[in-house]
Parts: structure tokens; C-alpha cells; sequence
């Protein structure tokens, strides 16, 4: 996307909000003042400083594949950016890359992962649990966390490879810059990048002072306290500390789970809190070692699951209609128990023949999941002991061990290159039970379907990837260069599936099955690019990207009697082919930044996890092909002095190939789900600087997304659209180091689904259904929020 060269983000282009809307933001408004004054002035806690920098950097975000361009602006506003392992400046990469600045997603209130996800062109996201945030990027995506399952998107911190979906929602805070990198990216960044890659760059420290602090109070009881310190230790030790604890009191009411101190269940509750300490050594010109480590915590209350259809399933909580978005009647509230750390090492050694580089990684997850309602309604057995679909525990561990070595070299004065070799040692388990009962006259009831309570699984798989490879560029001549890469994986997966219990959901019989298998595959790419001149460039690119194949995380199928011996056979690797064309451009001065890209890039033997309807089990294999066509143009304009302005839009034709079977059915035709067909985000900012070292700028940005669909068939009932979202921020500083903002996001209280589940198995019988009756669960986007923050700068 392009949150452009500008100071911050956008106003709204129109808004539409009705007398209701304004009712309900000002009734909002007037308990939070209540709230919000006293926290803040109990803030002294304040001057250790954090993030929430001022926007007196320019840019929020710019997209040198038109998508996104502000991030990380030094002084004379060039962006860095290394998606080439190297560093270079944003306008020069020849590849379709979205960098935002860690400095305007602060300010920007962009808090996490699905908040950052929601402003980039082109992509498409869910989140049907808060654990589990599957990401498309030109279409693909993966939407399986089982164990062993590898994402399309490959998410990276500091170049480490985080390697799971687990990890994807964490905090966004005390960043240097995030990288968006749009297609296969195997050559450099590894395995599984099919889609593209995500990389979070966090600062390092230097001998310069900083220090920063923030507190925030907002609606929904929101409090959150953020800081970091870095600075010298010494004439060659550097170190730097950052924490952020956000907490807030929930958004929606459950009136069917009973109480809480007197009081209706609150869900939405959000209790996150992390850290970051890094250490940097300098013990000579040509060496540079930083040790960093990391811990998160999150402790939420809460998942709220809509209900949506046309039947009553309880007579004490009748249907609330569709708009109640603030009242939930749901069996349980569910919780979370999550914590994740990692240590890592980088080593940097300049010499006469090159520069060396050592990444050492190991990373720690623990996740718990209670209590969770999987079907939003209230439904349970007649001893009042079981939920109709529910998960009454489910417990994820990982653990990865990374190491890569890599060699910058360079022949004479035009050949230039990177070689390396790269090793993971992954482990992954995930222990679960399942709740699943139809209501009375169902089809899940009359066909007899998951005659026990529990289905209880667990599943253990160990991923061991060793690769090769190599990136060069040849100047052909002053303005002509050629570009290639190779790499080849060979990526090992063992493990094994214990499924006990009867229910028939997960688990069809009891038994352990072991397996194992192995694959090997070459990831290439090749690019030309053209200098017309210093602010003109031209390049056209195509990449080979792999996806590693590996085995059904479930016990069900459609023969229990083979179920054992079915877990053992694996899916094959998934595999795109991708082609670029693009310009970068930059006219006055730098004040016009005008980039296009246009791509096509083509999917064959896509994994799919899915749910078998006709024995309602889940399943994963290949289910065929698909390719995806489409433009990125990113416009950034500074008009005038403290004025900036940015738009970016995406066209994303796609489509399941002609092969492609979902349930025994073809899907051909089809929109590739999490592909949206237009996106465009637009946003601008004005920042007028007084002679006393304070200034006012008020900022704001608009989203809008067509429909994206959560599966393959296309099903309207699963499918959402991102419109009419508006995020709007005024700030003054003062006395040359403090900040005092108001912000609103989501202006219009705009609620998108990000997941949803079909009930009509459990709720209503084959002829019901056939009949167009409907049931679905959603997982809704959070409602508007707003509130203040100071912030105070060394």
C-alpha cells in the first residue's frame, strides 16, 4: 500500500455518517472524558520515552511496487530499505516492496499485525482467533496453523524467520521500518514465500541518546504504557530497551455465560504486554555483533462470535438481530494464555575478500487457548455439561533454531553477489479437544454424527530445511544490469498424530500414526533493469517460488477404517511463477513519487485445508491451480511545505484454474479467496511548525476494499469488504520534546468479518438447508475506538 511521503495519514475523501453514528460516537465520548482525563493526568510515569514518535518525519509509508512508500527516511528523506540483503534505497529496487516507517505506525495507532494488514493494498487477511491471522499476498495464502503447516507469507524479525502463523499477532512497537515484499521471494529470504514475505526490522542501538515515552487512555477503558531508552555504554558498547503494555476492557457483552463480579462477561478485553533489549559491540572498525532477545505476553479475555441467521437456537436468548454488534449469547468467553521469547545473534565481519554475516536464532512459543466458543450460539446437551461446537482447551508449543552464514563479494567493479547457506530445525505440537453436538432435528442429531463428547488430538511434527544459494547482479553497463538468483531446499518433516476420543469431528477412531517424508526443489529468479536516468527506472523480473509439502494435521477422512494409513500420505508442494513489470519514478525534486508495477503470476498444485460436507471432516491436499493479474500504482505528492499526499490502489484479477476441485466440485472461475479485486488507500497530512519549537498537524486516512471471500466456493455468506474506513489524528507539540494527540480509528464504526463458519450442519436438517436456510458464526473487526496520548522525546 502507500501510506506515500507523508507526514501522516489521510482525510477521508467522503464521509457518511448519519444521526446514529454521531448519537453513539458522542455518548462514547463523554465516559471516556471521564476515564481518559484522570489516567492522564496520573501520567508521570511518562518521561522514560517511547515510540509514538512525532510526525515531523515525513511519510507513512510508500510502495515502490506502487503500493506503499515511507518508511525509514533519513534526513534528506531516501528511504532504506534491504530486501536484497543489502542496503539500498527504496527508488533503486527493482522488486514490488511496501516499507513503512516503525515512527508513523505508532502515530498512525496501527497497533498490530490485522491494523497493519487492514491499510495495504492488495493484500487480504482473517483472523478467525486471535492465534491464527492467515495473510494473502496476490492470492496466496494459507489457511491451516496445524503442525508442520508453513504459511504462503513468510514472516520475518530481523531477519530471523518466525516460521508460523502463531506469531503473527504480536505488538507493533519500537520498529525501524516494515517490509512488504510482493511475490516469490525464495532465492534471499528462504522456504515458503510463495506470496511474499513480511519483515519487521526492529532498531538497533548507536551512540545516539534516545528516549522516549507514552501513555494512551481511550473508550473501552483502554490504558496503555510504552517506552524505550538507547544510548552508549561505553566508547564500544551500545544498548537499547523498549516495553509496551496495552490493556483494555472489552467491547461486547455475552449475555448467556453467566457473570463476572456481578456483571455481564465483557469480551474483546485485550491484556498485552512486551519487551525488547538489545546489545551492540564495536570492538573494531571491521566487526559488529548484537545480541538481542525478546518476551511477549498476552493474557486476553474474551472472543466474541456473532451469530447470523434465521432460526432461534435458544428461547431464554432469542436471536439478537444482526445489528447488535455490541451483545453476544455464546456458551463460552473464551481466554488466552500466550507467551513467546527469542534470542538471537547477528555477527557482521568486513574483510578484503567480502563481508560475512552469522545469524544465530532460537525462538520459544507456549500458547493456551480455554474455553473458546466455536459456534456463537447457545447450544448445549441435555445434562447442560457440552457446548454444540466448542474448544474446552487447546495448548500450541513451538520451538525454532535458525542459522545462516552469507558472503558479500564482489568480482571487479560490476559483478556484485551474495552466497550462502541457511538451516532450520523446527519443532511444533498442538494438544486439543473438541466439543461438536447437533441440536435437535439437525443433521448432525438424525445422521447420528459425533456420538461421544471429545474428540481429544494431538499432533507433533519436526522440521528440519537445509538450502544453498546464490544473487548476483551484473552492471552490463552504466545503465543496464542483469540480476539472477538460485537457491535449493531440501526441507525434512517427521512426526506423528494421536487421536483419542469419539467424536468423529477431528478424529475418526482412535489410534497413532507415524510419518514421514522429504523435498528437494530449486527457488529462482532473474531481473533486468534499466537507469533511464538518476529519478527513472525500468526493470522486468520472473521468479520461481516453492512451497515445501507436508502432511493432514486431522485424523478424519472419509473411510475410518483407512483413517490411520490416510494421515501418512502427504500433499505435494505447492509451486508459483511470477512476472513483473514495472517503473519507479520521481519528479520534482523528489516532491512526485509516481511508481506502477503490473504482474501476473500463476499457482499450480495449491494446498487447501477444508471442511468435507459431506463427512464433515477436515481434509488437506492439493486441490489444483490458479493465477492472479494485476496493477499497483502508488501517487506521492508534496504540494507544499508541510502539506503531503498519497493514494495507492491494487487490481488483483484472479481465478482457480480449471483443475481445481473443492469438495469433489469445481471451483474454476472462481476468485482466489483472500484476493480482493480493487483496493485503495488514500490519506494526507499538514504539519504547520510555529517559531517557538511547537507545531499542529492534523492527519487522516481512508481504506477501501471490495469483496474478499474466506474459501474457494465463493460463498457470499463468507465474504467481507473493508469500506469506508476512516482513521483521523490531531497532534501539538510543545516545549520542543512533548506531544499531546487525539485520534479516532474506524471513524464510522465499521464491523468487518475476518472469519466465518457455516452452522447449518448443526442447526438445521439437509432440508432446511437445501431450502436457503442459513446459520454463520463471525468474527467481527473491533468497533471504533479513540482517546489521547502524550508523549514525551529525548
Amino acid at each position: 500500500m502507500a501510506f506515500a511521503n507523508i507526514k501522516h495519514i489521510s482525510f477521508p475523501v467522503t464521509l457518511l455518517i448519519d444521526a446514529q453514528d454521531v448519537g453513539l460516537f458522542w455518548e462514547e465520548f463523554m465516559i471516556f472524558g471521564k476515564f481518559g482525563c484522570k489516567a492522564l493526568r496520573a501520567s508521570t510515569v511518562l518521561s522514560s520515552g517511547l515510540f509514538f514518535a512525532a510526525i515531523s518525519t515525513p511519510a507513512f509509508a510508500q510502495n515502490s511496487d506502487a503500493g506503499t512508500q515511507n518508511a525509514a527516511a533519513n534526513d534528506s528523506d531516501v528511504i532504506i530499505v534491504t530486501a536484497r540483503k543489502k542496503e539500498e534505497s527504496l527508488q533503486d529496487v527493482p522488486l514490488a516492496i511496501s516499507v513503512f516507517a516503525g515512527e508513523q505506525l505508532e502515530t498512525a495507532r496501527v497497533d498490530d499485525v490485522s491494523d497493519f494488514l487492514t491499510r495495504v493494498p492488495g493484500v487480504g487477511f482473517g483472523q478467525p482467533f486471535k492465534s491464527f491471522s492467515p495473510v494473502a499476498i496476490r492470492g496466496a495464502s494459507t489457511q491451516d496453523d496445524s503442525p508442520g503447516v508453513d504459511p504462503n507469507v513468510a514472516i520475518f524479525v530481523d531477519e530471523v524467520y518466525l516460521g508460523s502463523t502463531t506469531f503473527v499477532e504480536f505488538d507493533l512497537y519500537d520498529l525501524e521500518r516494515v517490509e512488504v515484499l510482493k511475490g516469490p521471494q525464495g532465492t534471499l529470504f528462504g522456504r515458503n514465500t510463495n506470496g511474499g514475505v513480511i519483515h519487521y526490522v526492529t532498531r538497533d542501538p548507536s551512540d545516539e541518546v534516545r528516549a522516549r515515552g507514552s501513555v494512551t487512555a481511550g473508550n473501552f477503558d483502554r490504558l496503555e504504557v510504552a517506552a524505550s531508552i538507547s544510548g552508549p555504554l561505553s566508547d564500544t558498547v551500545y544498548g537499547s530497551f523498549s516495553g509496551k503494555t496495552r490493556h483494555t476492557g472489552g467491547h461486547t457483552i455475552n449475555l448467556a455465560s453467566g457473570t463476572r463480579n456481578g456483571e455481564f462477561s465483557k469480551l474483546g478485553q485485550e491484556s498485552i504486554s512486551s519487551a525488547r533489549a538489545k546489545l551492540r559491540f564495536l570492538p573494531s572498525e571491521n566487526l559488529d555483533i548484537i545480541l538481542a532477545a525478546d518476551v511477549s505476553k498476552d493474557t486476553s479475555y474474551g472472543t466474541p462470535r456473532y451469530y447470523s441467521g434465521d432460526r432461534s437456537v435458544n428461547d431464554t436468548f432469542p436471536l439478537i438481530p444482526d445489528g447488535s454488534l455490541r451483545q453476544v449469547a455464546q456458551d463460552l468467553d473464551g481466554r488466552y494464555d500466550r507467551e513467546g521469547w527469542g534470542v538471537s545473534a547477528k555477527v557482521k565481519l568486513e574483510s578484503e575478500i567480502g563481508t560475512f554475516h552469522s545469524i544465530t536464532s532460537y525462538r520459544d512459543y507456549n500458547g493456551l487457548l480455554f474455553d473458546f466458543d466455536f459456534d456463537a450460539i447457545v447450544g448445549r446437551t441435555p445434562d447442560g455439561t457440552q457446548s454444540t461446537e466448542a474448544f474446552p482447551f487447546q495448548r500450541v508449543q513451538l520451538e525454532n533454531f535458525s542459522q545462516e552464514l552469507r558472503w558479500d563479494w564482489k568480482i571487479g567493479n560490476r559483478i556484485t553477489g551474495t552466497s550462502g547457506v541457511y538451516y532450520l530445525n523446527s519443532w511444533q505440537r498442538r494438544d486439543e479437544e473438541l466439543e461438536a453436538f447437533g441440536l435437535t432435528g439437525s443433521s448432525a442429531q438424525t445422521q447420528g454424527a459425533f456420538p461421544g463428547p471429545l474428540d481429544v488430538l494431538a499432533q507433533e511434527v519436526r522440521t528440519k530445511s537445509i538450502a544453498a544459494f546464490t544473487d548476483l547482479t551484473i552492471e552490463l553497463t552504466d545503465q543496464l544490469s542483469l540480476s539472477g538468483g538460485l537457491r535449493v531446499t531440501n526441507d525434512k518433516k517427521e512426526g506423528s498424530l494421536i487421536c483419542g476420543g469419539i467424536g468423529g469431528f477431528f478424529c475418526q477412531g482412535v489410534f497413532t500414526s507415524n510419518f514421514d517424508d522429504s523435498w528437494t526443489e530449486p527457488s529462482w529468479r532473474a531481473i533486468l533493469q534499466y537507469d533511464v536516468n538518476p529519478d527513472v527506472m525500468l526493470y522486468g523480473s520472473v521468479a520461481r517460488g516453492f512451497k515445501s509439502g507436508g502432511f493432514t494435521a486431522f485424523g478424519s477422512g472419509n473411510n475410518p477404517a483407512t483413517a490411520p494409513d490416510d494421515v501418512k500420505i502427504p500433499y505435494k508442494p505447492e509451486f508459483s511463477t511470477s512476472y513483473e513489470l514495472g517503473t519507479r519514478t520521481s519528479w520534482a525534486d523528489g516532491d512526485v513519487i509516481f511508481n506502477i508495477t503490473g504482474f501476473h503470476v500463476k499457482y499450480t498444485d495449491i494446498q487447501f485445508a477444508f471442511l468435507d460436507p459431506n463427512t464433515f471432516s477436515f481434509v488437506a491436499d492439493n486441490i489444483g491451480s490458479g493465477k492472479n493479474t494485476g496493477v499497483e500504482v502508488d501517487l506521492n505528492v508534496k504540494p507544499t511545505k508541510g502539506l503531503s499526499l498519497w493514494a495507492a490502489y491494487a487490481y488483483q484479477d484472479s481465478e482457480y484454474g480449471g483443475d481445481t476441485l473443492v469438495f469433489g466440485d469445481s471451483v474454476a472461475g472462481n476468485q482466489i479467496q483472500l484476493t480482493p479485486k480493487h483496493s485503495l488507500s488514500a490519506g494526507a497530512s499538514y504539519r504547520a511548525e510555529f517559531g517557538d519549537s511547537s507545531y499542529f498537524e492534523l492527519s487522516g486516512d481512508m481504506v477501501q476494499k471490495s469483496r474478499q471471500y474466506d474459501d474457494a466456493t465463493n460463498s457470499i455468506d463468507a465474504s467481507t469488504k473493508f469500506q469506508n474506513l476512516y482513521n483521523l489524528r490531531a497532534a501539538y507539540g510543545f516545549n520542543k520534546n512533548f506531544e499531546l494527540s487525539a485520534w479516532v480509528n474506524n471513524l464510522l464504526d465499521k464491523r468487518n468479518a475476518v472469519g466465518t463458519n457455516n452452522l447449518n450442519y448443526f442447526i438445521f436438517s439437509d432440508a432446511e438447508s437445501d431450502a436457503g436456510r442459513t446459520a454463520l458464526q463471525r468474527t467481527l473487526t473491533p468497533p471504533r475506538t479513540f482517546g489521547l496520548t502524550l508523549t514525551a522525546r529525548y
